[in-house]
């Protein structure tokens, strides 16, 4: 092995134990700690949780990115463009090849980022798949408090990192747009696309206010398990206001009240 081969490995493994490094002794104290009270076994599905979480999410979110930008890079030329700044220098922009191989990469390490953060919430995970019922519902929607206690915070997680996704799809397909001239802003005056960019980031546009449309729909269960004063769970206001605006119009305040009138 060459010096220089040699210079280019040693920052690279100095990194990998720098970063590995804290997790591993973190890691091998649990394993042991957790073996000496009789509970390696809680500890080994905890990092089965952990590496489900991250599989799904970091394939999931890799694919998911990758397919957006990739529909981007399409309308990019195979030829890299050139950029002139005002003071006359010229900056060569990324082509479509370049520009293809530079999406997959930083898809894969905010995949990766998003893997993390996903297994991170092992616990809610573990919670809404071995969830049972209380045997109790709620008086005012009806639902079984084990919706509350295992399912929610779930559903919450999920529409988070999808809501995350859609949001990193879209800002990349628009910077790509951007620099393959599909998309022009003259902002404040205008913005103009071409008819692909435009279906393509609509698109997202919707996905993106499904996302809000699912936030506020979980919203009115919310209402039931947040602090309102004094007490804990909805108040007066929230049962006889909020909840009854937040069901729409095809449900009137009234028969909402009628509905949920305790006594």
């Amino acid at each position: 092995m060459t010096t220089r081969s040699l210079r280019l490995i040693l920052p690279v493994m100095l990194a990998a134990v720098f970063l590995t490094g804290p997790s591993l002794v973190r890691f091998s104290t649990d394993w042991l700690w957790f073996g000496e009270a009789g509970y390696q076994q809680v500890f080994t599905a905890i990092i089965r949780s952990e590496a489900s979480l991250f599989t799904i999410a970091f394939v999931l979110s890799v694919a998911w990115l990758t397919v957006n930008w990739r529909i981007a890079v399409a309308s990019m030329r195979d030829i890299r463009p050139v950029f002139t700044t005002q003071q006359g220098v010229e900056l060569a922009l990324p082509g479509r090849q370049q520009a293809a191989r530079i999406v997959s990469a930083v898809a894969m390490i905010l995949a990766g980022l998003l893997g993390l953060f996903a297994a991170s919430q092992w616990e809610t995970w573990m919670t809404w798949r071995h969830a049972v019922p209380f045997g109790r519902a709620d008086p005012v929607f009806g639902r079984d408090i084990a919706f509350y206690v295992f399912t929610l915070p779930f559903v919450r997680f999920v529409r988070g990192l999808v809501q995350s996704l859609v949001i990193l799809a879209a800002l990349g397909a628009a910077g790509l747009y951007l620099v393959s001239g599909s998309l022009t802003s003259g902002l404040p005056a205008s913005v103009t696309m071409t008819p692909a960019a435009r279906r393509h980031l609509s698109m997202l546009a919707a996905l993106f206010f499904l996302s809000l449309a699912a936030g506020a729909w979980l919203g009115r269960f919310e209402l039931l398990t947040h602090p309102a004063g004094a007490i804990y769970g909805a108040s007066y206001a929230d049962v006889y206001g909020r909840i009854p605006v937040a069901l729409g119009p095809w449900c009137r305040v009234g028969q909402f009240r009628s509905m949920h009138r305790p006594g």
